[in-house]
């Protein structure tokens, strides 16, 4: 499902499916690179990888009012260039 940005701007659920959009990018791009997954699959550690970020996407208490991780008091995010 595609989110624009102004609706994620103003609804909190919209904000999330878009942050699990951009993290399957990113962990697609990862898995590519890395495990020479095909290009749009993944491979069965990065499923599992994009499952626990989806699910602490789902539980993240700040969704509503963050504006990037890294600004949050806890932080995980995984830097890679490919």
């Amino acid at each position: 499902m595609k989110i624009h940005i102004w609706q994620a701007l103003h609804d909190t659920e919209a904000r999330r499916e878009m942050e699990k959009e951009s993290l399957e990018q990113m962990i697609r791009i990862y898995c590519h690179g890395k495990h020479r997954a095909r290009k749009g699959q993944l491979c069965p550690d990065c499923l599992k990888f994009r499952d626990y970020a989806w699910k602490r996407t789902d539980k993240c208490p700040f969704m509503k009012t963050k504006t990037f991780c890294s600004r949050l008091p806890e932080r995980r995010f995984f830097i890679f260039s490919g």
